[in-house]
């Protein structure tokens, strides 16, 4: 699941990852995720803000952003 939404100068998506790994309760593991991306063209600068309940999440996701832009 995924919603974006743009706003001046950025990019805002919440989301949901659903891994293939099964929770104590036998069901799927999902984390959810809000991220929002701005850029200020001026300075050819960007920032990304990551936000999930698990910070290895956080960090994987966001290093994986700042390799495609």
């Amino acid at each position: 699941m995924l919603s974006l939404a743009e706003k001046s100068g950025g990019i805002c998506a919440v989301g949901t990852l659903r891994t293939g790994s099964a929770s104590a309760n036998g069901g799927k593991i999902s984390v959810g995720i809000l991220t929002r991306i701005e850029i200020n063209a001026a300075a050819q600068a960007y920032r990304v803000t990551i936000r999930t309940a698990h910070g290895g999440v956080s960090k994987i996701l966001g290093e994986e952003i700042k390799r495609r832009l």
